[in-house]
């Protein structure tokens, strides 16, 4: 009978022993949870809409502005495009020049896009008018767009690209819209 028990304890042990031992080599490690961020992140990336499809043409024309710097670009890209839902730090203004930068980064899109724009005072370069008829607005405004056609040929200043506040009887500020910081003075007599 010891005997008879002695085999059965040891071939319990050795199969015991072989089923733990399978157990453990085909067990399958979980996955790490960096893994499975990555994962979700690399999901979430491709299922971004593309900001091309998004912002497009007049959408990407800024117009005039008061100078090139990256808030005046900021602002006038996301007062343009307001109604899509962006936030003002909702995107990244990069390498502008005289007349475009690039934005990207854009929250909830992926891509890049160039706008392009034009600055007031390279547009305006002649600022003495000389004579003018009276000093309404019009008279100001074709006067301004007559002597400064040259001075961007591919892209003419035109009606509508500025504003002109301040009128007296011989000169005027000019600027790229109503609330900007930045102007040009033009000045001019009047015929008697």
């Amino acid at each position: 009978m010891k005997k008879l028990l002695t085999i059965f304890g040891s071939v319990g042990i050795m199969v015991l022993s072989a089923s733990t031992l399978t157990a453990c080599t085909n067990r399958i490690p979980p996955k790490d949870r960096s893994d499975t961020l990555a994962e979700e992140a690399q999901d979430q990336l491709n299922n971004l809409k593309n900001i091309n499809t998004v912002v497009t043409g007049e959408r990407l024309q800024l117009g005039v502005l008061e100078n090139n710097n990256q808030q005046v670009i900021r602002d006038k890209f996301y007062n343009k495009n307001k109604d899509l839902g962006f936030e003002r730090d909702d995107f990244m203004v990069s390498k502008w020049t005289l007349t475009s930068a690039k934005i990207s980064q854009f929250k909830g899109y992926s891509g890049e896009i160039i706008v392009e724009f034009q600055v007031l005072e390279n547009l305006i370069v002649k600022t003495d008018l000389g004579t003018i008829p009276n000093n309404s607005y019009t008279t100001i405004e074709n006067k301004i767009i007559d002597i400064n056609k040259e001075a961007n040929p591919n892209n003419p200043i035109k009606h509508g690209d500025f504003v002109i506040t301040n009128i007296n009887h011989d000169r005027a500020i000019v600027q790229a819209y109503a609330d900007a910081d930045a102007f040009i003075t033009v000045t001019f007599k009047v015929s008697k």
